[in-house]
């Protein structure tokens, strides 16, 4: 769970927009959607950057 502070609307949609695009440079690791190896290395990374961005929605 992240610390809680106050983050006004521009500040969250530019922080949740960033965790987006760490997402899809993450999964772009993968080579191909049968490279179970990488995406079993990075998927706790996904996770995480989820957890992440549920909790940023949840400051409100």
């Amino acid at each position: 769970m992240i610390t809680k502070i106050k983050l006004n609307k521009m500040e969250e949609k530019q922080a949740i927009r960033i965790l987006d695009d760490a997402y899809i440079s993450i999964m772009s690791l993968a080579r191909s959607d049968d490279d179970y190896e990488t995406m079993n290395l990075i998927q706790p990374i996904l996770d995480k950057i989820d957890e992440i961005q549920n909790d940023l929605e949840n400051l409100k």
